[in-house]
């Protein structure tokens, strides 16, 4: 009940200050800028590797998937989820792993 309150009213009367916004692209100059786990284009896109094992992706080359990690399965339930790949084009192989920012999806 907003008229019969059993504690003060409290009323802030402040002033936000100002604050300061900084960006960065994520455009590679150097293969440090791709964490070392993909080499700098020379249009500023880091290409990760897709090593043995393991895959890296993120606009950094951040996110390490490893091979085993394709699968998921659940004890209680007895469910799998596995990553999702799709191809890019008809008669083109399902390579193409399905992402939402920067980690794969598991279905």
């Amino acid at each position: 009940d907003l008229l019969n309150v059993e504690a003060e009213w409290n009323i802030w009367f402040g002033l936000i200050d100002a604050t300061y916004l900084t960006y960065s692209c994520t455009e590679c100059n150097d293969d440090t800028d791709c964490n070392l786990n993909g080499e700098c284009s020379v249009d500023g896109e880091c290409k990760c590797y897709v090593e043995e094992e393991t895959s890296y992706l993120g606009p950094n080359c951040e996110v390490k998937l490893k091979d085993k990690c394709h699968t998921i399965v659940a004890d209680s339930m007895n469910l799998t989820w596995s990553i999702y790949r799709f191809s890019q084009g008809p008669g083109l192989p399902a390579d193409t792993l399905f992402e939402v920012y920067n980690r794969p999806i598991y279905v």
